[in-house]
């Protein structure tokens, strides 16, 4: 599937919207590892791995 996201390191919690998750019958489970999280510019994020 084929989408565009916009992440949030600053954010206080994980948000998916369900009806996408429904339609594309995702399912959703935590990731094992974590990820750098790099802002417009390449750079890394100031808040850490997400």
């Amino acid at each position: 599937i084929k989408a565009q996201a916009l992440v949030d390191p600053g954010s206080e919690g994980d948000f998916i919207d369900n009806t996408f998750t429904t339609t594309h019958k995702l399912s959703l489970e935590p990731c094992p590892f974590l990820l750098v999280c790099k802002g417009f510019d390449g750079t890394p994020s100031p808040h850490g791995l997400i």
